[in-house]
């Protein structure tokens, strides 16, 4: 689900079964994620699950084994019912607190603050879904210069205010250089992802089951890994 430009499903290309489907809702992706998945025979079919009005998945009911999803919105009611009994549901989120400081910093306000472990423990249960295991995860990303923060802006834009712009918030990225890279020093800002494995229960299964949660901290250097 939101393939992206292909990019990550083309990693695990060697383990991949025959069918295999893509999904993608952004538009400039689009054509990108079915040039690059084209070798591997993978279709690419448009889907939003963050549209409105809502979109159901353009398949049909019990037909997949396995659910991926990296960074992609999802309505845990289509999720469940496009898989099959016993199938598995694997998502890997941000979670509504990621780059709180740039919030701070800009007077931005969180886009999705609601979006937390718990939340979608919560919805995911609500769907008729066993959670077997989950994990939160906290670190940090760093910029070594000004400069790379912006340009990230420009790609995370929900980090920001929508008339973000160099010359608006000189005064901040200013402050943000004397702080940091001006005396030598990265700027940092929390990183929060979080992640579960939950699976359909098969039909002759009592509904529900225990969690298994996991956490870790660890530093994370943004020029040396990706969200």
């Amino acid at each position: 689900m939101g393939t992206g430009g292909g990019e990550r499903l083309l990693s695990l290309a060697d383990g991949l079964p025959q069918d295999t489907v893509a999904t993608e809702g952004w538009e400039p992706n689009f054509s990108v994620a079915q040039a690059n998945l084209a070798n591997l025979h993978i279709p690419v079919v448009r889907y939003d699950a963050a549209a409105e009005p809502a979109m159901a998945l353009p398949f049909r009911a019990g037909r997949f084994d396995l659910v991926l999803n990296r960074h992609e919105a999802f309505d845990a009611l289509e999720v469940f019912r496009v898989l099959k009994p016993g199938g598995i549901f694997l998502t890997q989120q941000v979670g509504g607190d990621d780059f709180a400081e740039a919030h701070d910093l800009f007077g931005a306000k969180a886009h999705y603050p609601e979006h937390t472990l718990d939340r979608v423990v919560e919805q995911l249960t609500e769907a008729g879904f066993r959670v077997d295991e989950a994990g939160a995860w906290k670190g940090t990303s760093r910029f070594h210069d000004v400069g790379a923060l912006v340009y990230y802006f420009k790609l995370s834009p929900w980090d920001v205010p929508e008339d973000f712009c160099v010359d608006g918030y000189a005064d901040v990225l200013l402050r943000l250089h004397a702080a940091g890279p001006g005396g030598g020093r990265p700027l940092s800002f929390t990183a929060s992802r979080f992640w579960l494995r939950a699976s359909k229960p098969r039909l002759n299964s009592c509904p529900g089951g225990s969690m298994r949660r996991k956490t870790s901290r660890r530093g994370f250097d943004w020029d040396q890994g990706h969200r």
